[in-house]
């Protein structure tokens, strides 16, 4: 969907995700194994969490890629759907491509923070929204993947 421009959002509300590019998660692993308490769990993401319409944009200029739908889906309705949908597909034998606990989880907002881990560990990131999407979709394109 999001190669053919469509890329839908559930919900009225901004859909925040925390991200993390992969370099800073290994990073973080790293500060874990040398400088964490044993026992102890740390958030590991970038400082504020990004709405989806911001990561849309991203993603979308990355591929060069113009808005062609941008459709806002209600949460309840497209929840209650794909948990239809799912039980349909499972009289089959078949799986949907998205789960109800999928729509959920992206709707939900999350706002985490990384407090601890910087405290404990030192951890900073250092690829911020903007390039991880950069560097995400060129190793994609690089692994014919889009």
């Amino acid at each position: 969907m999001i190669k053919k421009g469509i890329f839908p959002q559930v919900g009225f509300s901004p859909n925040l995700y925390p991200s993390v590019y992969i370099s800073d998660a290994v990073d973080a692993i790293c500060l874990c194994l040398t400088k964490g308490r044993i026992g102890e769990k740390y958030v590991i993401a970038d400082d504020d969490p990004h709405d989806l319409r911001v990561i849309r944009k991203l993603v979308l200029k990355n591929l060069g890629k113009e808005r062609k739908l941008y459709p806002i889906i209600p949460k309840h309705i497209s929840i209650y759907f794909v948990y239809a949908m799912e039980s349909i597909f499972g009289l089959f034998g078949a799986v949907l491509p998205i789960k109800a606990r999928n729509l959920k989880s992206i709707s939900a907002g999350r706002r985490l923070s990384i407090g601890k881990a910087k405290r404990e560990l030192g951890f900073m990131p250092n690829v911020d929204l903007e390039e991880g999407i950069w560097r995400t979709i060129e190793w994609c394109k690089k692994e014919n993947l889009l």
